[in-house]
């Protein structure tokens, strides 16, 4: 359309801008909701109480957390090699 606009690469940088801004966090809270998640049952201690989750849950955390901590690499390393 125009000589000095490239849109394809302003649709890029919208669509970068999607995903971590809006997309990782949310990744990055579901992670968090499932790590606070507990299936109601808690265990009497001398220190107080335990609190237990159920192991979907966990894996749910972990996932959520890899996929951000590996985006987050990925960018670092595109910043690292587009220079």
């Amino acid at each position: 359309m125009s000589d000095y606009i490239d849109l394809t690469v302003v649709g890029k940088v919208i669509a970068a801008g999607l995903l971590f801004g809006a997309v990782l966090p949310l990744v990055f809270a579901t992670g968090l909701r499932a790590l606070s998640a507990d299936t109601g049952d808690t265990a009497s201690y001398r220190s107080g109480f335990q609190i237990t989750r159920s192991p979907a849950a966990l894996a749910l955390a972990a996932v959520c957390f890899a996929v951000v901590a590996a985006s987050v690499g990925f960018g670092i390393y595109l910043i690292m090699h587009k220079s």
